[in-house]
């Protein structure tokens, strides 16, 4: 494409300027590949150890450290406040960091936009209340009737019964900027979102017109479970507990789909740490 095709003739006067790109891009595979190595490394340096089973979180042999890091922002447990000073004086000769935050009876985190609370027993709180109602404030939604489940099976059956009219651009928008929003809360702090983020993913590429009424729907679950959290008891030592179901084809007879959806819901201690929610590769006859 030549350059004049490329800007409006009104805009001609503005020269363009082509530089090469040096190193990796903010928000690319190869930035966070590189900021992974760099990142492990540096702890490895000095005495760190990543857990095999689950990336991004390193453990110190030698201290009462356990450091969990997602993109740039670690969040530290320590046993001692000895250990705590060691590591920061550490990390400060390796990093450059906006200083340190504690975790404090009415001093909450905000820990990648979640809000982690603690009490004087010691229990740990973790919430998306603030996301939630800036979300339902966005669309208009705050003041609107809760509903006690997520999805229902009307719901799917009025999206591949319905008129099957495609949304419009701005109503498409909307419903794939609400699964977005839905499944960051699937993947933080709330768990029952799962199958309905799997239903509106599934629905992303050509949304119709019942994909509204399910995005209004799950707009008023929201603002019934807004204030729900995940929580941690120190108190409690029922370690592991895994439980797994499958629906026996349970869309079959609203979509005509023969696989079994599979769910899988793991806890230690009672929180979440774990959960899925998927189709089964193989299909009923």
């Amino acid at each position: 494409m030549s350059l004049k095709h490329q800007i409006s003739p009104q805009n001609l006067h503005v020269p363009y300027v082509y530089e090469w790109l040096n190193g990796p891009l903010y928000g690319r595979q190869e930035s966070a590949c590189e900021w992974s190595v760099t990142h492990g490394g540096r702890h490895k340096e000095i005495g760190f150890k990543e857990l095999k089973n689950v990336g991004s979180i390193f453990v110190h042999s030698e201290r009462e450290l356990t450091v969990s890091t997602f993109v740039d922002d670690p969040l530290t447990k320590v046993g001692n406040r000895g250990d705590l000073e060691w590591y920061d004086a550490e990390v400060q000769k390796r990093f450059e960091t906006r200083g340190r935050e504690e975790l404090q009876v009415g001093k909450p985190l905000s820990y990648l936009n979640m809000r982690m609370r603690t009490d004087k027993n010691g229990f740990l709180y973790i919430d998306n209340e603030k996301k939630i109602q800036e979300y339902l404030e966005a669309e208009g939604m705050q003041d609107c009737n809760p509903v006690s489940v997520p999805i229902t099976k009307d719901l799917i059956k009025n999206i591949h019964e319905g008129d099957g009219k495609p949304l419009s651009d701005e109503d498409a928008k909307r419903f794939r900027r609400g699964g977005g929003v839905i499944g960051w809360l699937k993947e933080s702090t709330h768990p029952p979102l799962t199958v309905l983020r799997s239903i509106m993913g599934s629905c992303n590429a050509e949304p119709v017109t019942g994909c509204m009424e399910l995005l209004k729907h799950a707009q008023r679950y929201l603002q019934g479970v807004k204030a729900k959290c995940l929580v941690l008891n120190p108190d409690c030592n029922d370690g592991l507990e895994v439980w797994t179901d499958s629906d026996w084809a349970g869309m079959y007879s609203v979509m005509g789909d023969p696989r079994s959806r599979t769910g899988i819901y793991i806890t230690n201690n009672k929180l979440t740490i774990y959960y899925k929610s998927c189709f089964q590769n193989c299909k009923g006859t």
